[in-house]
């Protein structure tokens, strides 16, 4: 498949996104410049909304400023930096001495890591004698509450690989001797990985592959050469490849358990691509992992473009935090993001940029049985499901669908979960919704997204799929096919009396409202300047009442009812 899209890529030619490896530099340093007015003068990052220090909102910025201080920018805000570096040291310096601070170091330690990498040569010497008492003062093993020291290694996954990060950097920087806290835990993270070279955090959110494999290509990039360090090279260009086919030509991340919809989930994945471009030799497969991470970049500006910036991807204000999880808020996140981007322009290079083969190719990639997830791409059509829900983030269904230009939201980005872990009004009243179908059983309907199928099969077809779910002794039938710029769906629950499909339809996004027609043939909707039209013969349509919400919008919710055990609608998306 791979090699198919690069062959494809190699007779088309270049596609330049037209954003720049300074673009990262750029964006950074807006989010850093407006943050730098939270810094109290005890050097501690407060939230503007929540008004305080929740956990790494400090830590974020010393990174986000760092990396933007080694690159030549904010030189103004160099105090800055030097007095949010000392409360980090503090924290060291406490922790060491035997006081629990209250906050997860781990998170800290790559952030002032990677300032010190960056920014080091920029600081004084007084401070800098000071990150070196501190740093040579602590036992990693004790420190760091997520190690072998506190927990056995089926209890470590995300948080240990942070310190890895920060611990590598640290020893090549000299700030700390090799005491065998890295070589020990890497081998524990081995085993963590599934045949695509995905990493498999609790539960398997997949903002946690991302994030797990980008702190152990970090790594790897500041020269650990120990137990394992073969086998980790191999896993992580594995999942680079499978990563690559998963990025769509909007940009943006797919969905997937908790921490979604972020912006900082686009950069975590910026810069492996980055990374994995400046390492390849094919000139074909690096322009299309720099495309990749470039028009990642791309796609956060309409939330970055925003009074105030928005740091997960819904216009609602974020004070308000809509689709957020606790320990999600505003600073930590948003300067997350700032801190991910000047990896992804220290780690890159300027070079010709490819398709990505989700632009050149046609296909459909299933992933394990541990992720339940689905992806299809057909020309500017791009599709997911989850096969399988977590009705605390999720709906089983097709949960995803991007057509073209089109505002991800205006079908759906995500599905809307059932029992959300995520912060939503309480008006909402939660409902599971995705682009799914519901079968009337006995004297009450059963919905596929509230379902969790015990068993699917996949079939692949050219210019479409099908998908079989098995559910408590049922099967529901779901084919998907492309005619030109239609998507055509068909549900069919062998045995069933009636059927419906279910379609959302978006109503806002916190600053924009939708305009919605409903009539026997259908459903009309107009948002932000596009219209998206699902028609269907032969079905009764119905606003059912209530809403539903994910992390991007807040929808309604159509019903396309029709007797027998099958149902068929189409759906079209276009500007105007």
């Amino acid at each position: 498949m791979l090699d198919e899209a690069l062959e494809r890529a190699r007779k088309l030619g270049p596609r330049p996104s037209g954003v720049p490896r300074e673009s990262y530099l750029d964006r950074a340093e807006r989010i850093v410049r407006m943050a730098a007015s939270w810094v109290d003068e005890g050097g501690a990052v407060v939230d503007p909304w929540r008004g305080d220090e929740a956990t790494y909102e400090t830590g974020r910025f010393v990174g986000a400023l760092g990396g933007l201080v080694g690159a030549g920018r904010c030189l103004d805000l160099v105090e800055l930096l030097e007095r949010t570096i000392r409360r980090l040291l503090d924290f060291f310096r406490r922790e060491a001495m035997g006081e629990d601070v209250g906050t997860a170091l781990e998170f800290h330690s790559k952030e002032l890591a990677w300032a010190i990498w960056n920014a080091g040569k920029g600081l004084s010497e007084e401070l800098v004698s000071d990150v070196r008492s501190v740093c040579s003062s602590w036992d990693a093993y004790r420190l760091y509450r997520n190690s072998l020291a506190y927990r056995r290694p089926s209890e470590l996954h995300n948080v240990n690989t942070f310190a890895l990060a920060g611990e590598a950097m640290f020893r090549a920087l000299g700030l700390r001797k090799d005491d065998g806290f890295v070589e020990k835990h890497v081998p524990v993270h081995l085993g963590r990985f599934d045949e695509l070279g995905m990493y498999r955090d609790p539960g398997c959110p997949v903002v946690y592959d991302w994030v797990s494999r980008l702190n152990l290509h970090t790594l790897l990039r500041a020269g650990y050469h120990g137990p394992g360090s073969e086998e980790l090279k191999k896993v992580l260009r594995r999942g680079a490849m499978t990563q690559l086919l998963l990025h769509n030509s909007q940009g943006l991340a797919w969905f997937g358990g908790r921490s979604n919809q972020f912006l900082f989930n686009e950069m975590e994945l910026a810069p492996i691509c980055e990374l994995v471009a400046a390492d390849l030799e094919d000139p074909f497969l690096a322009g299309a992992f720099r495309r990749a991470a470039r028009i990642s970049l791309r796609a956060l500006d309409r939330w970055l473009d925003m009074d105030p910036p928005r740091h997960i991807k819904n216009s609602f204000h974020p004070a308000v935090e809509w689709g957020c999880d606790s320990y999600g808020p505003y600073a930590v996140y948003l300067l997350l993001a700032a801190s991910l981007m000047t990896f992804a322009y220290h780690w890159g290079t300027d070079g010709p940029e490819y398709p990505i083969p989700s632009e050149v190719l046609d296909y459909t990639l299933e992933l394990g049985p541990d992720f339940h997830k689905l992806f299809a791409s057909f020309g500017d059509m791009n599709l997911q499901w989850d096969l399988k829900a977590d009705p605390h983030y999720d709906a089983t269904g097709l949960g995803r669908v991007l057509w073209s230009d089109a505002p991800p939201e205006l079908v759906l980005s995500a599905p809307c979960p059932s029992e959300p872990k995520f912060s939503l009004p309480s008006w909402t009243r939660p409902r599971a919704l995705s682009l799914s179908c519901a079968w009337y059983e006995g004297r009450d309907w059963t919905r596929l997204a509230e379902s969790c199928p015990e068993g699917w099969e996949v079939q692949r077809k050219p210019r479409g799929l099908r998908v079989v779910y098995r559910l408590r002794g049922r099967e529901v039938h779901e084919e998907v096919e492309v005619e030109g710029n239609l998507l055509r769906i068909t549900w069919r629950v062998p045995g069933a009396s009636k059927i419906r499909a279910e379609v959302p339809v978006i109503a806002t996004d916190g600053e924009t409202s939708s305009e919605v027609s409903i009539s026997p043939g259908g459903v009309v909707v107009r948002y932000r300047g596009w219209t998206y039209a699902v028609g269907a013969d032969g079905v009764e349509v119905h606003l059912l009442p209530g809403s539903a919400a994910n992390r991007n919008a807040l929808y309604r919710l159509v019903a396309l009812e029709a007797e027998g055990d099958a149902v068929a609608c189409t759906l079209e998306v276009r500007r105007g």
